[in-house]
């Protein structure tokens, strides 16, 4: 390795990224690795960031910072020919990610595995919506009509657990959705339905067994609907549900579909926005797919 990129969110979770900053880039200095560190704005254009760092032969970007700091990044990787490894440090709330990736999240043992050069390449499933990237959840329905509007503290607090609660508020407000679904393999027609999760990885909301069956890298969307019924008349009941979907015993079956694809396309009589990563996204309809494996991922190996 011979250069690498850290971008930084420094607004992340506890807002330590500073710390950890200096602490990486006086790891990868020791080892004569040439290092360039970026602070997001929150209007960064990390294709070009990336493509002018690629003319430079960049070999790694690591990141600080939570899931949407990943989300934004992959998103000016994935459209490359040619990419550069990724190596995610967790400084958010939820870190759906590196969750899923079996990565713990002390940052004290991560960077000792990094000292010590005890990392793993993964190759990763992203996802693609339309000519947007993903790295985690397409969501629509009225969690997803809220996850852009909730409070910041709020976020901070409860992570994407906070788009459920704040969602389930107003479920008795939103207007059931009739959704289609058109994979290769057929097609499915859905009516009253509250809420729509599409994930690429075990890990959402913050639960890490939503879908129980996914891994990063198995190459398939992974599709899950709520549907109306009289057992979801407040909040409690909706996050009771979301929560406890695996739960044999406590989950009625007949509110939910789920399957799973490689590429679709969803529509609806509806035009409701999408949430892609938990930021707002395109309108329905739109086209799925998985690119499976598409990017490497450093994995440090820093389980005890």
């Amino acid at each position: 390795m011979k250069r690498l990129l850290i971008i930084v969110n420094p607004n992340s979770g506890d807002k330590s990224s500073e710390t950890i900053e200096d602490q990486l880039n006086e790891q990868f200095k020791e080892k004569n690795v040439e290092t360039r560190i970026y602070q997001t704005t929150g209007e960064d254009n990390f294709k070009e960031l990336i493509q002018n760092e690629m003319d430079n032969e960049l070999d790694l970007v690591v990141t600080l910072g939570g899931d949407g700091t990943i989300s934004e990044v992959i998103n000016g990787i994935a459209p490359l020919e040619h990419r550069p490894k990724v190596l995610p440090l967790p400084l958010g709330t939820t870190n759906n990610l590196v969750r899923a990736l079996g990565m713990e999240l002390d940052l004290n043992h991560l960077l000792s595995a990094i000292e010590e050069e005890d990392v793993e390449e993964r190759g990763v499933d992203i996802g693609r919506i339309n000519n947007q990237y993903f790295i985690s959840t397409v969501s629509i329905g009225s969690i997803p009509e809220v996850a852009w509007k909730t409070d910041d503290h709020l976020k901070e607090e409860l992570g994407s657990l906070a788009y459920v609660f704040e969602g389930a508020k107003v479920i008795n407000e939103f207007t059931p959705l009739d959704i289609q679904i058109e994979t290769k393999e057929g097609s499915h027609i859905l009516d009253d339905v509250f809420l729509v999760i599409i994930g690429l990885t075990n890990s959402i909301f913050g639960i890490q067994s939503f879908f129980d069956e996914a891994t990063y890298d198995d190459g398939k969307l992974h599709f899950y609907a709520l549907k109306k019924s009289n057992l979801i008349n407040e909040t409690t009941s909706i996050v009771k549900h979301i929560i406890d979907r695996n739960n044999e015993e406590e989950v009625d079956d007949k509110l939910s579909f789920v399957t799973s694809f490689k590429e679709a396309k969803i529509s609806s009589s509806s035009s409701l926005n999408s949430a892609v990563d938990g930021e707002k996204g395109p309108k329905l309809p739109f086209e799925l797919e998985v690119l499976p494996k598409h990017i490497t991922f450093l994995i440090p190996n820093s389980q005890e």
